[in-house]
């Protein structure tokens, strides 16, 4: 009989194990920001069924704290884009969940209230809407999350375009730059379709020459004489006559006066009334100033003119010898203008080089540049070649090279195309009736959730949820809820299996055994056994009960017509524990030699290699609210055995959330194989049909021996099944059911004491 199932049991598992669990502790699974998951017809459709809560102290005595809930990654169903925006619905779950929060929910590694965009306000006429500058206005996107049951979630725009594609069209402007023009290139975004180049810019050039016609005004310094004679009347000549002189003035040359020289005689007449004539002299030096030398200054002359540059675009992939994708030149000239606007460029969806050189300047013989005239003034001359943008000109000769500085503002349109999902059921499926299935939506920004802006994510990316509450369900035990409820979210095992039956319809209501469910129900609670997982496989139900019930310590049964599941041993009817009390409190029946029929009894003990002592590797899911769950293994094993294997994997991340349940189940699996020895089959008579599957028998027989003493042969055994043939005689299959002495020498069930003392290690 097998008690679990195991998968891979080799030393490699657990060796493999740890590398992957390493990883995953630093960077959590690695595939969070994998490619969104796509539902297809045929798919099963996940059954959620958790509930997170406080778990308190097991029955071991532990404390356990919060646990519970399920990290879910659904698959879409609908994606339906509506200018920048997207909507995306999800099929979350069969059967109806409530209580799903936006905190919970993460797009790839963040959550998904962090995919905040600012986009255009995109009209009704698919023209993005500007203010009165022209410049495009921008608006704050937030993401949206709803669920709802049987319904498309409200706020989600489901209007589904079926069989192809979406044609998307997203203008990206760049905020503007500084740079000199000639040699300026840059990359676009992928995917770019369509160019706008916007430039801001001032023309200018340089000129060195001499602006001071020295032929006119001679040298830097000269000095020049200057004199003055007066005529005294009556005068004697014993009077002396002086008067103030001076240099005249220069424009622009400084004047120095080096002293007075006098001279004079007398006109002819009487001592009396004879006239007295006086000469004076200065010398003059006149200097020019800091503006004058032999070449003149040099200064820098701004003025109006014209550029001709070459624009290239070509695709990033191209090469040397392939044709651009666009060719041309244009033309900047400023004349009193600040601005020019290139002619759009339109291309095909891509990666571009864009490229900018200046293939020719110079000035327009059209413009009539006025020189500024000759003069030794410094002020007049510099102020009027730089402040009223004059130019000088030479012979008609351009006053020089040109160069440009420059804004540039560049706006990409950004091409994607949108693929449609597979949606089960065709055609356009939208919004029906979805029978019995809880769906979820988000609403965001294109931008945020699917950049076109040259990161290089090219898909959608998948969305991640935590489940706190699943599927609401007929409670069994609704005093083990705060709220008491009757129906809602459950963690229960015996819930769950109670949910399948009534959904399945395999059998009637009354074929259920209600009681055993429920007892289960309250064993898990003692012990903290909870199933906090996803079904989803294609299995039948009666393949999962039979493979997932030994890990909550069940077992399934048909008991009087009803079909359950039982405590794997038996149990304190007022705790709810797995008895340690003596076997025969619970005894069913003590069966001797004369109760069998003489040749039916067979007696097959397992191999020695399927009781060996082995180390069991438990795979369980942690399920932490704040961040996506990860992969967790121990290894349980007991004391002293099995250091080096054989290994033996156990994966419960299904429904598993906790170590302790983890190794409550490793315990029972240890013990059964170490202790559980041999099976029996035996045909009894009519009182074996008091029995029924699960309760444990005696059966002790009478052995002879070599020397003629009779000794007796006693086991304890569990049956599993009956069968009632003819005459009243009923065959028995009876497994063994391992006991041994506590410290009062009482028989307990080894099983039993294992589960709540078993000495294990545990990795």
């Amino acid at each position: 009989m097998k008690f679990a199932f195991p998968q891979d049991p080799t030393h490699a598992v657990s060796a493999m194990r740890r590398i992957d669990e390493a990883a995953d502790t630093q960077s959590g699974q690695s595939n969070l920001e994998r490619q969104q998951d796509i539902a297809v017809v045929g798919q099963t459709v996940p059954l959620v069924f958790c509930n997170r809560h406080e778990w308190g102290l097991d029955g071991l005595g532990q404390e356990l704290g919060e646990n519970g809930g399920l990290w879910i990654s659904p698959r879409l169903i609908g994606l339906y884009p509506r200018a920048l925006e997207a909507n995306l619905l999800f099929l979350v779950s069969s059967g109806e969940i409530r209580g799903m929060e936006m905190d919970d929910v993460y797009y790839g590694y963040d959550k998904l209230d962090t995919k905040v965009s600012e986009d255009y306000i995109i009209n009704d006429d698919g023209t993005i809407e500007v203010d009165e500058d022209g410049m495009p206005v921008y608006q704050t996107v937030y993401p949206y999350f709803a669920y709802a049951y049987e319904a498309i979630p409200p706020g989600i725009d489901s209007v589904y375009q079926p069989g192809g594609s979406d044609e998307l069209h997203i203008p990206n402007i760049r905020p503007r730059e500084e740079f000199p023009l000639n040699g300026y290139n840059f990359t676009t975004n992928d995917n770019c379709e369509k160019l706008q180049i916007l430039i801001n810019g001032d023309l200018w050039s340089e000129k060195t020459g001499t602006f001071v016609n020295s032929a006119a005004k001679g040298a830097r310094t000269y000095s020049t004489n200057r004199c003055e004679t007066k005529i005294i009347c009556c005068g004697y000549a014993a009077e002396i006559h002086t008067w103030a002189m001076s240099c005249y003035g220069a424009s622009g040359y400084s004047v120095t006066t080096n002293g007075v020289s006098w001279s004079g005689y007398y006109h002819s007449g009487s001592s009396f009334n004879r006239n007295f004539s006086r000469t004076g002299c200065i010398s003059c030096t006149y200097t020019a100033g800091s503006w004058y030398d032999s070449n003149g200054p040099n200064v820098t002359v701004e003025f109006y003119t014209y550029a001709v540059y070459s624009i290239t675009v070509t695709e990033q992939s191209a090469r040397d010898d392939d044709p651009p994708a666009y060719s041309n030149a244009f033309v900047l000239r400023i004349d009193g203008r600040s601005s020019f606007a290139l002619p759009e460029i339109d291309l095909e969806p891509g990666t571009y080089q864009v490229n900018i050189e200046k293939i020719e300047d110079g000035w327009d013989s059209s413009i009539n540049y006025v020189p500024v005239s000759p003069g030794p003034s410094q002020d007049s001359q510099v102020m009027a070649l730089t402040e009223e943008r004059q130019t000088y000109t030479e012979s008609g000769k351009s006053p020089g090279r040109g160069k440009t500085d420059a804004e540039i503002q560049i706006t990409e349109t950004i091409y994607s195309r949108i693929e449609y999902p597979e949606v089960p059921g065709g055609g356009e499926q939208t919004s029906g009736t979805f029978f019995d299935l809880t769906l979820a939506g988000i609403r965001g920004s294109i931008r945020a959730l699917k950049p076109v802006d040259g990161t290089g994510q090219d898909y959608w990316v998948q969305t991640h949820i935590f489940i706190r509450q699943g599927v609401e369900v007929q409670r069994l035990l609704p005093q083990s809820f705060p709220e008491a409820d009757e129906v809602g979210a459950s963690h229960f095992y015996g819930d769950l299996v109670y949910y399948l039956l009534g959904k399945a319809q395999m059998i009637k209501a009354d074929q259920i055994d209600v009681d055993s469910l429920r007892s289960a129900c309250r064993v898990h609670d003692h012990y903290k056994i909870f199933y906090n997982g996803a079904m989803q496989l294609t299995n039948s139900f009666s393949e999962w009960l039979t493979r997932t019930a030994p890990y909550f310590l069940m077992t399934p049964r048909q008991v009087n017509g009803k079909y359950g599941i039982w405590p794997v041993v038996p149990i304190n009817q007022a705790t709810y524990e797995f008895s340690r009390e003596p076997v025969e409190s619970y005894l069913t029946m003590a069966i001797t030699a004369d109760e069998i029929v003489q040749g039916s009894y067979s007696r097959q003990y397992f191999p020695a290699k399927d009781r060996k002592d082995i180390c069991l590797v438990m795979v369980y899911k942690d399920q932490p609210p704040g961040a996506p769950g990860q992969t967790v293994t121990i290894e349980v094993r007991y004391r002293g055995t099995a250091l080096q294997g054989p290994f033996e994997q156990h994966d419960l991340t299904e429904f598993c959330c906790h170590p302790n349940q983890a190794m409550m189940s490793a315990r029972y699996l240890l013990a059964r194989r170490r202790y559980t020895s041999h099976s029996v089959q035996m045909t009894m008579g009519r009182r074996g049909a008091q029995l029924t599957p699960g309760d444990v028998v005696s059966v002790e027989l009478a052995v002879d021996t070599t020397n003629g003493d009779g000794i007796s042969d006693l086991f304890y055994y569990q049956v599993e099944t009956i069968t009632e043939g003819q005459g009243g005689q009923v065959s028995l299959e009876l497994i063994h059911f391992p006991t041994a002495l506590n410290d009062d020498g009482a028989t307990i069930s080894v099983i039993a004491r294992e589960i709540h003392e078993g000495q294990v290690s545990v990795q």
